[in-house]
């Protein structure tokens, strides 16, 4: 359910719900508040078309692809099989079940800000614990990667890759994967105080592709995320890791394409067995 409240010489509430809201985060929470206090004050002043039903149906309806967006993550599959690609990837909700594979969460965050909401909104779905993390950044060379640097080291993932990405069709405006490892080691000393922060045995790659990084990555996570001999012998799997694609929504863009003709592979691979 939503609620929202208004203030004049007094006090307000309106409750509204049950609404199902797709927008996944803590932040989407103020955003959605927000929405419904501004249709509720133009309703009271005159614009009797704005039902709750429609506030309703508004709501529900929301979606913002590439900010927080949730994916199961398909099988590893050889780099050299990824040509072509479809824009079109299936979003699921976050809190799907951990026992049918990895997750692949994308994120558009290019400022401290958008980083911080972001990194509190992951840890608070996928705990550190028991959601093993591979972390892969790209981002505009004009953004402060420094300053969100600093808050994706909360992740505390077990390995980060930098990469590239064309923003606006060019590298021009790409930031360097080695500008980035220099940044993410720089943030470091500037949180050294902050527990959070604090990484053990976090691999720091970088590679000259998103292509590629995004193939390391899925090898990095399978190596934190294997069942263990026990867990082989009891006929268990350890599925809990999480892979993050963020720092710029041209990433996010290019990360979907790449996981759609993987899709379409391990379809593909499935059907001929």
């Amino acid at each position: 359910s939503s609620s929202s409240s208004s203030s004049s010489n007094s006090s307000k509430v309106h409750q509204l719900g049950p609404v199902q809201v797709a927008l996944v985060g803590q932040h989407q929470e103020m955003n959605v508040a927000t929405a419904v206090a501004s249709c509720l004050e133009l309703r009271s002043q005159g614009w009797a078309a704005i039902s709750e039903a429609a506030i309703q149906e508004g709501l529900e309806a929301a979606r913002l692809p590439g900010r927080l967006q949730v994916l199961r993550l398909s099988p590893p599959v050889p780099m050299g099989d990824l040509a072509g690609s479809s824009p079109n990837s299936q979003q699921i909700p976050d809190s799907a079940p951990a026992s049918k594979g990895p997750l692949l969460v994308l994120d558009g965050a290019h400022t401290r800000e958008s980083a911080a909401s972001f990194v509190t909104s992951v840890r608070s779905a996928f705990p550190a614990r028991t959601h093993p993390l591979v972390l892969v950044v790209a981002m505009a060379e004009d953004k402060d990667a420094r300053q969100v640097l600093a808050e994706l080291r909360r992740l505390q993932p077990k390995a980060v890759i930098f990469t590239t990405v064309p923003i606006a069709g060019s590298y021009h405006r790409s930031a360097a994967p080695g500008a980035l490892a220099a940044q993410w080691q720089a943030a470091g000393m500037l949180t050294a105080g902050d527990p959070s922060s604090r990484l053990r045995g976090c691999r720091e790659l970088i590679q000259a592709s998103l292509g590629a990084a995004y193939a390391k990555a899925k090898n990095e996570l399978a190596g934190h995320t294997s069942p263990s001999q026990q867990q082989q012998e009891a006929g268990q799997s350890h599925s809990d890791g999480v892979l993050v694609v963020t720092g710029s929504l041209h990433a996010v863009a290019a990360t979907q394409q790449i996981e759609e003709v993987a899709m379409q592979l391990a379809r593909a691979q499935h059907h001929e067995q």
